[in-house]
């Protein structure tokens, strides 16, 4: 049986990379507002993309 689950440490690197990515997009479209909802939108991008890595 062949898996197409990433291995642990590709896994990382992807989560990772594409967390840092919506976080810097986040910082980008919610430059003008307050910390807060900038907090919030950065979070919910790095945590939506570890909930898409998961195995289903």
């Amino acid at each position: 049986m062949t898996s197409v689950v990433p291995p642990p440490a590709v896994a990382r690197v992807l989560l990772l990379a594409t967390g840092l990515l919506n976080a810097a997009l986040a910082v980008l479209v919610a430059a003008p507002l307050p910390r807060v909802p900038l907090l919030v939108l950065a979070a919910g991008a790095i945590t939506s993309w570890g909930l898409l890595l998961l195995p289903p």
